[in-house]
């Protein structure tokens, strides 16, 4: 049916920050943090690590970044239609929905 619950603007605005923040921060990790200028030495132990450990870091990385993305796109619509009407609507009743609920505002739909 094509139902669209957008997410709000400023939340979609902090994903985008974090998405181009997990870009750059791959960025940086694969070139070595050498455009910061900073000795291998004087590097903090958690950047000293990921330059060791690439993949792992790459992974966590994106892996941490697209949860991030993905929770923040998240609207926690859960509606529930039946023949083009609403039988169900988390948004409208703010709880999750229990089977009795749907199957009430099925019947509810089906008795008019």
């Amino acid at each position: 049916m094509g139902w669209r619950y957008p997410v709000d603007a400023w939340r979609k605005a902090i994903a985008r920050a974090v998405a181009h923040a997990r870009t750059a921060c791959a960025t940086a990790l694969m070139m070595d943090f050498k455009w910061v200028g900073i000795d291998e030495d004087a590097l903090p132990t958690a950047l000293r690590d990921a330059r060791r450990n690439k993949v792992n870091a790459l992974v966590m990385v994106w892996v941490i970044g697209n949860v991030i993305v993905a929770n923040l796109g998240n609207t926690g619509a859960f509606e529930v239609f039946y023949d083009g009407e609403a039988a169900f609507s988390k948004l409208a009743s703010g709880k999750p929905p229990s089977l009795e609920a749907i199957f009430a505002g099925i019947n509810a739909i089906r008795g008019r």
